[in-house]
């Protein structure tokens, strides 16, 4: 039996889902510039991708680097910091900041994708498309009523308030119906 090759089609694509995962990323990253910078400020010291994995840690072990020589009893961090007096608030902000997105990575539209991959999905996806221009079509001369439409095919077809439009439900074609 020769299984024969379907070209995947796309049928819906999460763009909330990706727009939030793309804030979250440029989030973190603004992060670790503010970081970067407030840490060079107090320290006088550069920061690596190393840095961000424990931010008070690394910031305490720079504060000894940087003012080993006027260490001579070889104080700990967080002694230096309180003794010198030195302002954390804003470094330590910013770290209860970054924590929320640190695992943030950069998202890719792919991954929000959702296709039809089978002759049976496209077959569905195309027969949906062809009562949503059917509908658009009818709506030229009277008012199509979309709830009407979104009853009539149980929820293969659904109204989009936020488009204001009738579009594909593709829960419905991957058969990942909630009830």
């Amino acid at each position: 039996m020769i299984k024969e090759k379907v070209e995947r089609q796309e049928i819906f694509v999460d763009t909330e889902g990706f727009n939030k995962r793309q804030s979250d990323y440029n989030k973190k990253k603004q992060l670790e510039q503010n970081i970067r910078f407030v840490v060079k400020k107090l320290t006088k010291q550069l920061t690596n991708s190393e840095f961000y994995k424990d931010i008070p840690t690394n910031f305490y072990k720079a504060i000894e680097k940087a003012y080993k020589d006027s260490n001579p009893m070889k104080l700990k961090g967080e002694k230096l910091v309180s003794l010198m007096e030195i302002d954390t608030t804003e470094l330590f902000n910013l770290d209860r900041q970054y924590q929320a997105v640190k695992n943030a990575t950069e998202p890719s539209l792919v991954h929000f994708t959702t296709y039809a991959e089978t002759s049976e999905e496209i077959a569905k996806y195309n027969a949906c498309m062809d009562v949503i221009k059917a509908c658009n079509t009818m709506d030229l001369y009277i008012k199509v009523f979309p709830f009407n439409i979104q009853q009539a095919t149980k929820n293969a077809v659904k109204w989009d308030m936020r488009k204001n439009q009738l579009v594909v439900n593709h829960h419905w074609i991957k058969d990942k119906l909630r009830f």
